[in-house]
């Protein structure tokens, strides 16, 4: 795991990974879906995106992060700078797609793009 951010870092040097499907740190192989670390992981990820997002809709509960920056839902609601939740867009391939998935139904978005992952229901 990177210390710097909610990505979970690849051996080798391959780069980041939204969360953890695979044993990265011994044995190599797939985490189960209900594993603790993987669900863990996609937990950190889906907060990440959910930060992002509900700090770009200006749709920020108390207990989110944006607003323990100094910033309340009161300022981030009156700016002309908002993007409006219906007309946000995700795309995902793979893990991406999997968090895609989650994002748009944790937030009722009707528009997303999934190639090569989902979610299990």
């Amino acid at each position: 795991r990177s210390k710097s951010s909610s990505f979970v870092e690849l051996p080798f040097g391959l780069g980041y990974t939204w969360f953890e499907e695979m044993d990265y740190e011994s044995t190599g192989t797939t985490l189960g879906s209900d594993h603790p670390r993987r669900l863990k992981s996609l937990g950190n990820a889906l907060e990440a995106i959910n930060l992002l997002i509900c700090s770009l809709a200006g749709k920020c509960r108390e207990d989110d992060v944006a607003t323990q920056h100094g910033e309340n839902n009161e300022d981030i609601a009156k700016s002309d700078d908002l993007w409006i939740p219906e007309r946000i867009f995700l795309f995902g391939f793979s893990a991406g797609a999997c968090l895609a998935m989650e994002m748009c139904r944790m937030w009722s978005f009707k528009r997303r793009m999934c190639i090569s992952g989902g979610i299990k229901t």
